[in-house]
């Protein structure tokens, strides 16, 4: 399984549950919206697969206002966020989530009764930010530890900001990724390859496997 196509159906079960999660057992109430999460994809499954804007919509509802868009966009940007202008980190902030999207819809679908196990949690909620580790268990091939970071600022809601599997950072490799993209051909050629659904793929599948940093 591709690794784009791995990280988008791990979010899609796990940042959309763990996001709505509230102290001070963040894990616990991420396992019991996932199980609500998978039974609606079993059901609508085959809706869904012919209907793109349902399934975009799906993700943009349930998925999307849990995930700490901005502080993920400032965090792949790297450097080039600090020189980035406002109307570029605006663009680039639409454009990467419009991606994120397209990425976690291919992740829905790919979902088949695969099994998730959730482990104990570790970390104390109250730091304010905690790592949810669960594993998901493919059909014949070996069992995949996951880890997804989430932080909770002041009084706001639990948001995710980054998911690891197998020491495979989302967030290491989308700034990789883009840093080089940003050295050859510079930041608004990488904004507007994003802003190109057909683009944003061919970027998107160049993400390759690193260590989680």
């Amino acid at each position: 399984m591709k690794l784009t196509t791995v990280f988008g159906l791990v979010l899609v079960m796990a940042w959309s549950a763990v996001a709505t999660a509230g102290p001070p057992a963040p894990d616990k109430l991420a396992k019991q919206v996932t199980d609500e999460l998978l039974e609606r994809i079993k059901n609508e499954r085959e809706q869904l697969k012919d209907n793109d804007e349902a399934l975009r919509e799906l993700v943009n509802d349930l998925l999307m206002p849990h995930v700490d868009t901005v502080y993920v966009a400032r965090v792949v940007l790297g450097r080039h966020w600090r020189s980035a202008d406002e109307e570029q980190r605006r663009r680039f902030i639409a454009a990467f989530r419009d991606s994120l999207i397209r990425s976690y819809a291919a992740g829905l679908l790919a979902y088949d009764d695969q099994e998730i196990r959730f482990l104990p949690l570790r970390d104390d909620p109250a730091e304010g930010d905690v790592r949810v580790r669960m594993e998901f268990v493919p059909r014949e091939a070996p069992v995949l530890p996951v880890t997804f970071r989430m932080h909770q600022r002041g009084s706001e809601d639990w948001r995710v900001y980054d998911v690891v599997v197998e020491n495979i950072s989302l967030v290491t490799n989308f700034r990789g990724a883009f840093d080089s993209e940003i050295r050859r051909n510079g930041l608004d050629e990488l904004i507007a390859k994003l802003e190109s659904p057909e683009a944003a793929r061919e970027l998107v599948d160049q993400v390759q496997p690193g260590e989680d940093g």
